[in-house]
């Protein structure tokens, strides 16, 4: 079998992969013949392959447990065919190493297995070698579930016969689907499509939207204008449009917008709606915001003039902190953003709800002004905008 590396193309390095009591094992041969020499060329792409294949044991959790020199000379030997790459130690967890480091120090090993200090030939020259693998998280894993957590392959070419991805069909319906921004597909309507799902497609890792990793299944979905989520709850799918109005969003403001216009629809169905899948494990991003420079005097002293009491509504404080504190917020009437001062004469202490009240509340220009002329030391500052 061979790595797959998108649609229709795989990388020039063959091995075999054989579930044991405790993993599995992959035999397999680096590179070596030559195309114009006495051996015939084989794993021309061995180096790309092999680090291909780590990262994607990483990507699901699998750790090397040892490797062993499994070439005819080395069976021959007899003794101890374990080999341990310099600077690794067994077993070897994949998360953050370095793919490319890891492979270099096999190779050298390999390379000197049975070849003397001072001898100019010998050794390894076939460079056969078996991995034991171990996956915690899918100990009982199959051959079919092995493989397409390694390959995402379906079958193996013959002759000339073009290599047909397992996930292909998934495509293809998505890519048939016009004017729907959003697909639920249950394991079961999936699974007739593509045939048998492996245990760790009940993950959200399985379904990530991501294409730096098993593009020959996410490119099924993406590359037709859906992401991908799980859901447990089914357990399914959800195959949502990026750029649809009720979308998932990292932004507040397009989340409130969003949410608006399917509260809308909700209405607008005259009917009781069931409740949307969300996503149990939702994608992070980094965020940048600018932080404004706080005063912490501002902030007690304007609490302690609150005296327990929301300075808008006047109500006694929601609820009391662990320490027996009152609950209020500090707010800027000119915020830090436009420009206003961090001073108590811009700053009064509210409660939870007159706080967002007096952000987003209808009438809320009209409610500042009310607190400014009814707290002396209130001054209205101006806008300044930069």
């Amino acid at each position: 079998m061979k790595l797959l590396i998108g649609p229709n193309l795989t990388l020039d390095a063959n091995f075999t992969v054989q579930p044991t009591g405790a993993g599995f094992a992959i035999d397999w041969e680096s590179r070596g013949g030559s195309d114009h020499g006495p051996r015939t060329s084989r794993n021309k792409e061995y180096g790309p392959a092999f680090e291909a294949l780590l990262e994607r044991m990483a990507q699901s959790g699998m750790q090397i447990e040892q490797i062993e020199i499994s070439s005819r000379k080395a069976m021959a030997d007899g003794g101890d065919r374990r080999i341990t790459p310099e600077g690794f130690d067994y077993p070897i967890n994949l998360n953050g190493v370095n793919f490319g480091q890891l492979r270099i120090s096999i190779g050298r090993e390999l390379a000197g297995y049975g070849r003397d200090e001072d001898a100019d030939k010998g050794g390894n020259s076939t460079k056969r070698m078996t991995l034991q693998i171990s996956w915690p998280s899918n100990p009982t894993a199959t051959a079919g579930e092995i493989e397409d957590a390694l390959m995402a392959t379906y079958g193996e070419p013959t002759g000339d016969v073009e290599r047909r991805l397992k996930y292909e069909p998934l495509g293809t319906y998505l890519r048939a689907i016009l004017h729907e921004d959003e697909v639920v597909l249950p394991f079961t309507e999936i699974e007739k499509l593509v045939g048998h799902l492996p245990q760790s497609a009940r993950s959200s890792q399985f379904w990530a939207n991501a294409r730096d990793h098993h593009i020959s299944r996410r490119a099924q979905w993406l590359d037709n204008g859906f992401s991908a989520y799980y859901d447990s709850s089914l357990p399914g799918v959800r195959f949502v449009r990026p750029t649809a109005a009720e979308a998932p969003t990292y932004d507040e403001e397009e989340l409130e917008k969003r949410a608006k216009q399917a509260e809308a629809r909700f209405k607008k169905s005259g009917k009781s709606t069931p409740p949307p899948s969300g996503n149990e494990d939702p994608d992070r991003a980094p965020r940048v915001q600018t932080a404004f420079e706080r005063d912490p005097k501002v902030v007690a002293w304007v609490r302690a003039q609150a005296d327990r009491e929301c300075e808008c509504c006047r109500q006694e404080a929601p609820f009391e902190k662990e320490d027996g504190t009152p609950y209020l917020e500090v707010h800027h009437l000119r915020p830090l953003a436009e420009g206003g001062p961090d001073k108590v004469e811009n700053a009064i202490a509210c409660c939870p709800n007159c706080h967002r009240r007096l952000h987003q509340g209808r009438g809320r220009l009209e409610l500042r002004q009310e607190l400014i002329s009814r707290i002396p030391r209130l001054v209205d500052y101006p806008a300044r905008l930069p």
